[in-house]
């Protein structure tokens, strides 16, 4: 009986804990000024064939726009294609959205 009161305490907290990690707790900060145009970037040879270049954007810091340099990342599969990151307009302000990766292969 002990037992298997243990195995239900320890199902009911994976459950709890799967139905938490649809929850995002992270808030997204939003700033009222546009960001500036992106800078044009010299973009080096790719260091290998699996490379794709991640250009770059601006950040907000400390209450100014930021440059962050655009750089080489390694392509996770053949079937990968990358999403820059961007900025949108939203009802709040401007929203920086992180890049992503997709792959092709998943339909």
């Amino acid at each position: 009986m002990k037992n298997q009161a243990r195995k239900l305490g320890i199902l009911a907290a994976a459950l709890i804990a799967l139905a938490l990690t649809g929850c995002s707790t992270t808030k997204e900060a939003a700033v009222t000024e546009a960001p500036p145009p992106p800078q044009q970037e010299n973009v080096t040879a790719a260091p290998n064939a699996n490379d794709i270049w991640q250009p770059g954007h601006w950040v907000r810091r400390d209450n100014q726009w930021t440059w962050q340099n655009g750089r080489w990342m390694m392509r996770p599969s053949v079937h990968s294609y990358w999403e820059p990151g961007h900025w949108d307009q939203t009802s709040r302000g401007w929203v920086w959205r992180d890049g992503q990766w997709h792959d092709t292969s998943i339909p």
